[in-house]
């Protein structure tokens, strides 16, 4: 689908070189900025990954230790890039140089990893509940990242050859992680572990962006942006492992919530080539982005098997990063 798409916005995009425009000076020196007013519509096509600390699910030692401490390399939940979009629609006042927009950012992005070893065995990095030496874990994780912000900016145009926005406004996001791991042993046991978190919050965040005329209507084009989101917090846990005499009872089966404050950064920078028409204008642009999210990624483990309700909470940054390709058309 997503392929589709994005052909179908290319060749549409190519079509808008027979749009009759206004012509560039012969020396390329000079900038056009629309002064009226306008609609103004953004597709983005995004091909971004994931990033986050504390997913280690097993230890693969190549030879035997008898230790304490791990010997070996650390398996983790890596997530792979995965296409998703944002969609923007704008209204600028430009005689009074103000706008007001509005952005609905949607990704779903995974990865799956596994380890096998049936020599030297595999230890895990959670309590597994089963009997003999593990021989292969598995890890499946996703991630739905779903964020809306509605904004107002200030443009300012300080040279003929810069355009700045500083905005500001409400952003909403909804985030879900839900990562699942696995563990066989000799015996073809099997104990599964599921863990979860939900995080649905509001907010405000502030930025700043720029187009920065180079060359021939080719700009240096960048954002960036803060924000800071107060909402509800879940973290849900449940293991089951079928070497118990009851396979369908939770061993493990933890729900824990609260309101939390997480904060957001967002960078872009890339190049962009603009045109000013008669009728339409138009902005094709490509760059990378990076957003990063705190205080949302926790995992629980236990500490020891004499005292399992008492946890270790470890956390880390959620990161989000890849391309961005914007198509932005001006009515």
């Amino acid at each position: 689908m997503f392929k589709n798409i994005f052909l179908g916005l290319f060749a549409f995009s190519t079509s808008l070189f027979s749009v009759q425009c206004y012509e560039s000076a012969p020396d390329c020196k000079d900038e056009f900025f629309s002064t009226g007013c306008r609609y103004i519509a953004d597709l983005e096509f995004l091909y971004w990954t994931a990033e986050v600390n504390a997913v280690d699910y097993a230890l693969h030692t190549t030879q035997p230790f008898d230790t304490d401490c791990a010997v070996g390399d650390f398996k983790e939940a890596d997530y792979s890039y995965d296409p998703g979009f944002r969609l923007g629609l704008r209204y600028r006042n430009g005689p009074r140089y103000w706008e007001i927009a509005g952005y609905y950012t949607w990704l779903k992005t995974s990865g799956t990893d596994s380890v096998e070893d049936r020599v030297n065995f595999v230890t895990p990095t959670y309590s597994d509940n089963l009997a003999a030496p593990v021989i292969r874990a598995t890890s499946d994780i996703e991630l739905w990242y779903n964020v809306l912000d509605v904004q107002a900016a200030r443009v300012f145009d300080p040279n003929p050859h810069l355009r700045m926005r500083v905005y500001g406004g409400i952003t909403g996001a909804w985030i879900e992680q839900n990562w699942k791991v696995s563990y066989t042993d000799q015996a073809d046991f099997v104990s599964n572990l599921d863990q979860k978190w939900t995080y649905r919050a509001v907010g405000y965040l502030v930025g700043t962006s720029f187009d920065w005329f180079w060359w021939c209507d080719f700009y240096l084009t960048g954002r960036a942006s803060a924000g800071v989101t107060v909402g509800k917090y879940e973290n849900l846990a449940k293991q089951t492992s079928t070497w118990n005499v009851n396979p369908s009872q939770a061993f493990r089966d933890s729900r824990y919530e609260d309101y939390r404050l997480a904060t957001r950064l967002q960078m872009l920078l890339g190049f962009s080539w603009q045109k000013l028409c008669q009728c339409v204008d138009y902005e094709i642009f490509a760059g990378y982005e990076f957003n990063a999210w705190n205080n949302l990624n926790e995992i629980f483990r236990c500490q020891n098997e004499e005292n399992i309700s008492k946890t270790l909470i470890n956390n880390g940054l959620l990161g989000l990063h890849g391309l961005n390709v914007r198509l932005t058309l001006s009515y």
